[in-house]
């Protein structure tokens, strides 16, 4: 029963879209850091996938 009304809470749930500017601020101000595996995409923060083996051989690190 619980379990039910948790997930129509959470069905009802409203999603926020960030800005870069707001995405940026967050890493100025420390609520993200560098351990934080995350991308900004469409306004939505994302984890990120870990880099495996093939993508690290085709990256150029800068």
């Amino acid at each position: 029963m619980l379990s039910q009304t948790i997930e129509r809470s959470m069905l009802s749930l409203k999603r926020r879209s960030w800005t870069i500017e707001e995405y940026h601020a967050m890493i100025d101000t420390g609520i993200l850091t560098s351990d934080d595996k995350v991308e900004l995409l469409f306004g939505q923060i994302i984890e990120t996938s870990p880099v495996g083996n093939a993508h690290a051989v085709c990256v150029k690190p800068y």
